[in-house]
Formats: C-alpha cells, structure tokens, sequence
C-alpha cells in the first residue's frame, strides 16, 4: 500500500506539470531576470569567472548545480530549456512536500492536499523563470524529505546529506542558508543527547533562533514594518523553542559529525570549482558577501503584516509557554478542553493551508509587482507554526520524530525571512514550507480525534479521517487550482510563438511577442555586440549575440555603482561595431533620480549613441563621433 500511496501522488504531479504547470510557464511573459541569469550562466559556462569576469546576485552554488543540469546533458542555455528546467524543480518540490506528508503522517489524503497547498502557493513562479528561487525552494524541500525518510533508518548518511542541502543553499543565497542551518542547529540542540544535556547550548541557539529576525534586519528597524516583521517572526521562533523544549532527546553524537562533514564537502567542492574557473578570492566575497549586504540600502520592498500580527505572536509565546507548563507539572486538562485540543488542530492545519493558498493563482500574464501577493499571510502563519511541534503523545516518540518536530516548524518560521529585502516571489518561496507545517497539525488532529494513524490503514476510523481532509480537497482547493488551470491553459492556447531562437516552445501574447520579434530584428547586422539600458539580456539570446561584457544584469543602473559602470565603459569604449538598445520610458523615469544621470555607463549611453530606429518603447542606438 505504500508503494500505491507514493505512485498516486507521483500521478498527480505528473498531471499538474502537463496539464497545469507547462502552459502556466511557455505562456509567461519574458521578464528580465530570466535573461539576467540565463545569459550569466552562459558567460560562466563559456570562461568567464564568476564574480571577477561575470556578474551575479547569487552564490557560487548555483553556477555550479545549474552549470551542470545544463551541461551534461547537453542543453541549450535558452528560455525553452530554462523554463523546462523551472517546470521540473515547481513541480519536484511540490511532490516532495506530498511524500514527506505521507511518510510523516501515513494519511494519503493529507499527503495530497499539502502537495496541492505547496504546488499552488508556488504558482508566482511563473514571474520568476530560473530565479536561483526556484532551486532554493527545491533544496530546502528535500532538506525536510531526507530528514523524513532517512533519518531514522541512515542518521549519519542523513546528516550528512542535509547538511550537504543546506550548504548549497548557503552558497546560492547566503541568508537562506544560513537561516536552514540555524533551524537544523536547533533541532540538534533540542534531539542530540550529549547537547540537550547541555541547557546553555539550549538558551543559546533558541535565542539566536529569536533575534535573528532583528540582526538581519538591524539597519532597518526604524520604520514600523520592519520592526513588526522582525517581532512576528522572532516571537514565533521563540514559541516554536518552548513548544520543542520537551521534546526527548536520543540521537547520538556521530550523525552530528556527518552534518558538520556534508556542509563542508559540498562548500569544499563548491569553492574548488569556481576557483579553478578563475574567480579570486576577493572577488568571492565581493559577490557573495558584500555586495548582498547592500542590497538593503538599494531596494528595500514593504512586507505588509496585519497591524496586530505582532500581538498575535505575543499570544502564541503565552500559548506555547502554558502548554509546556502543563506537560511538565503535569498539571490536569478538564475534559471539555481535551476534547476540544484535536479540533483545534485540525483547525490550525487547515488555517494555515489556507492562509498560505492566498499566495496562490499567479497570472502569467500579469506583472508580478501588481499580483496580489497577501504578505499578510506570513503573520497569520508564523506564531501557528509552535504546534506542530507538540507531539499529540511525546511518551511514543522516536528520536527521528523528535529530530522532525523540532526542525520543520522552525526551518519554516526562518524562511519568512527569505522576503527580506526584496519581497515578490520570495513571498510564496518563503512561505511553501507551511503546506507541510499544516499538514503535520492536521494529521496530529486527527490522530486524536478518531485513533492513532495507521499508515495505510482502512479502519472505519480512519476513512472517516481521509474523508474530512478530502473533503477539504474538494471544497477549499479544487475550484481555485481548477479555476488557475483553466485561465493558463486559455491563455496559451490563446498565445503565438514568437519565432525566436531558443524560444519556440513559448506561446505569448501575439503583441508581445511580436514586439520582441521586431525588437530583436531591429538590431543592425552591422552592430558586433550592444548595451542596453536597463538589462534586457534576453535580447543577446534571441539575437544570437555575445554581450560585451560579463557585467549584465536587469536593473544595472542601480544595482552597478560608479567604479562598476567606469569599468564598463573602459571594457567596450574601444569595441567596434556597438550599438545600444535604451527602453526611452525607464530612461524618462530614471533621469528624475538626481544620481543616476551622473553614473558613467548611463551617461556613456545617453551621450555617445544617437537613436536610428524606434521599436514600441525601445530605442535602438548606433554610436556617433568620438569613442571618447
């Protein structure tokens, strides 16, 4: 029967990724990030040293994992096999949610219904093709899979495994990482014997887990929203610390030293890799440290939380604090409240799949900064997280489930974090995890309520149990993940494609499409390479031609400061045959910022090219007179 619940859900994935999840992302809008990350893994692949030679926003890890899902098997690096590679990872992680449910909780039911929360929480994808995002959700997914399915037969080949995960993570985008490594590090503390017989080491990680929101967060937490981000997640880490405090310990030391050693193979490798490329150690930590530490002072986006989210938090501290009192002192619950305690279980679950459904339903069409992202999730969410962390009965517990209690609530609440500074998509990828969360709270509710779990079972009981989270399928899910699958098939049928290289699969909007026919054919035979201002990198692989240099990116003008640009400018001023493509309402925009005007490659462009030809709202420029 095990076997018959993993194919059903490997069915279900493979349907939503033909019949729901390809049209949603060959019908997409090409946006520039994906030329951005596209056309950086190109120059990487083709010599250029990360970092020194070739811009990027993101760590080493993720050249070194894409560069080989694309060069092994021979793909092409192009919007066809870059969207088919993001189809794969969207619906990946979303089965592995659904597994996960399913090995944790033996209930087929709610292993479905937490992989469709998962797969449609993570439809703001689709703004997002080849976002380092994508495989970040991906990793953090299967962080959660081995620890489920191995930890309790293979502790150390587990450990090392997910230390090996977060590790990747870590080098893709630092903050991630390193918040996937401080959850692991407090389901450590609160499961490894010899470190839960330490209290100090307790007090010490379950505080670092509560302040880490206001550390990273520090240079901000002068405006309201920020401070009450920082609060939300804080106190809901700390619930999350008492709620796991009883928890009992029982893994040995050893599976420990195979965390610490899969985090350093995998940074080992990682770092050989580039550095055999070609980057140097400076420019390393340029990109992977410091120029990730401005990015708060460049782009700061609002994450809008309800106004009383943080009190909501406070609340579930009281909560989280009361419950542990009572399992200690072992102090008596009057009957109507017990009884009551399954309800209420069940009711969180289903809460929070609910709240995080409402990330849901993107728009392919749509431009992502106008998708309704309700931010406010992440503080209806959050402070819930604790009780899936109280075991409906701790005396049965394994070291393996203790391990699991401790670090999925807590590797999710951390992930909240993934939205700052730059909110959007990092939204629906920081919240994804909650499917499981929720789905860990159903199942524990329904255990109490109609009998332990039976994995697989066909008690009366338990069908009764399948049947209400079915239920939940029926009634709260299949019309709006029906209704999404409806308006993206709708909208590729209704696409043309637009007759570009590396882009036949896509089937966009025929006046979106034909603009980037035009624009892309517009681009003098004459010109041997081109700038453009902003990014629009998609335009070199439509085109077929090399940029000019490895520094591209969506929003250069803001992202390059001046030595960035003045490097630039000194790379293509001698460059035969440059053009420029400048998209004039950007331009129109942009000159009201009083600093950007001054910044060398923007006023290299505007001074030194001359427009010879217009293309909806882009100018295509030749230069004119002196290089100079």
């Amino acid at each position: 029967m095990a076997a018959a619940g993993y194919g059903v859900l490997l069915l279900v994935a493979v349907l939503a990724a033909t019949l729901a999840v390809y049209p949603a992302m060959f019908s997409a809008l090409v946006v520039e990030d994906e030329g951005y990350v596209l056309i950086s893994l190109h120059e990487n692949l083709s010599g250029g040293a990360l970092y020194d030679d070739v811009y990027s926003q993101w760590g080493p890890a993720f050249y070194v994992l894409m560069g080989g899902v694309f060069a092994l098997p021979g793909l092409d690096l192009d919007h066809d096999a870059g969207r088919l590679v993001t189809l794969a990872l969207w619906t990946a992680t979303s089965l592995l949610c659904g597994a996960s449910l399913l090995r944790f909780s033996g209930s087929l039911a709610v292993a479905l219904a937490g992989g469709v929360v998962a797969f449609y929480a993570l439809t703001p994808m689709v703004f997002s093709p080849m976002h380092p995002g994508g495989l970040l959700a991906f990793l953090l997914a299967s962080i959660v899979a081995v620890a489920v399915f191995l930890l309790r037969i293979r502790p150390s080949t587990a450990m090392f495994a997910i230390g090996g995960l977060a590790a990747a993570a870590a080098l893709i985008k630092v903050n991630v990482g390193l918040l996937a490594i401080a959850a692991i590090a407090f389901a450590c503390a609160n499961t490894v014997t010899p470190l839960r017989r330490v209290g100090a080491i307790r007090i010490a990680v379950a505080l670092l887990l509560a302040l880490t929101p206001f550390v990273l967060m520090a240079s901000n937490l002068s405006e309201g929203w920020v401070l009450s981000y920082a609060l939300v997640v804080g106190l809901s880490a700390a619930a999350i610390a008492i709620a796991a405090s009883p928890l009992p310990g029982g893994l040995e030391l050893r599976p420990l030293y195979a965390l610490a050693a899969g985090i350093g193979t995998v940074a080992a490798v990682v770092l050989a890799v580039v550095f055999v490329q070609g980057t140097t150690v400076s420019g390393l930590i340029d990109g992977v440290v410091s120029r990730p530490l401005r990015q708060p002072d460049l782009f700061l986006g609002e994450v809008d939380l309800p106004p009383l989210a943080p009190l909501w938090g406070l609340l579930a501290l009281c909560a989280a604090t009361v419950t542990v009192w009572r399992s200690r002192t072992g102090a008596s619950i009057p009957g109507s409240i017990r009884r009551l305690i399954p309800v209420a279980r069940i009711g969180v679950g289903l809460g929070i799949w609910v709240a995080v459904l409402r990330v849901g339903g993107a728009d392919p069409l749509a431009i992502a900064y106008l998708h309704p992202w309700h931010a406010d999730s992440i503080g209806l969410v959050a402070p819930l997280a604790w009780v899936a962390a109280v075991p409906p009965r701790r005396d049965e517990l394994s070291p393996s489930e203790s391990f699991l209690r401790a670090l999925i609530p807590t590797l999710a609440v951390m992930q909240l974090l993934h939205p700052y500074p730059i909110p959007g998509t990092q939204i629906a990828w920081g919240l994804f995890l909650f499917a499981v969360v929720g789905g860990i709270c159903v199942a524990d509710g329904l255990g109490e309520l109609i009998g332990a779990p039976v994995a697989f079972g066909l008690s009366e009981r338990r069908l009764i149990g399948e049947l209400v989270v079915i239920g939940f399928l029926v009634v709260v899910l299949a019309a709006p993940v029906r209704d999404w699958a409806t308006r993206v098939n709708d909208e590729y049928d209704a696409g043309a494609p637009p007759g570009l290289r590396g882009a036949e699969r896509l089937r966009l909007p025929p006046e979106h499409a034909a603009d980037l026919r035009a624009l892309s054919s517009a681009i003098p035979g004459s010109c041997s390479s081109f700038l453009t201002l902003p990014g629009v990198n998609s335009l070199y692989l439509f085109t077929g031609l090399d940029p000019p240099t490895g520094m591209n990116a969506g929003p250069w003008p803001m992202l390059f400061d001046r030595s960035d640009q003045r490097r630039i400018v000194e790379q293509v001023r001698g460059m035969d045959g440059l053009c420029a493509v400048r998209n004039r309402a950007f331009v129109e925009d942009a000159i009201g910022t009083p600093d950007l005007p001054r910044r060398p490659l923007v006023g290299y462009i505007q001074r030194r090219f001359a427009p010879t030809e217009t293309v909806s709202e882009y100018d295509i420029m030749q230069r004119t007179g002196s290089r100079r």
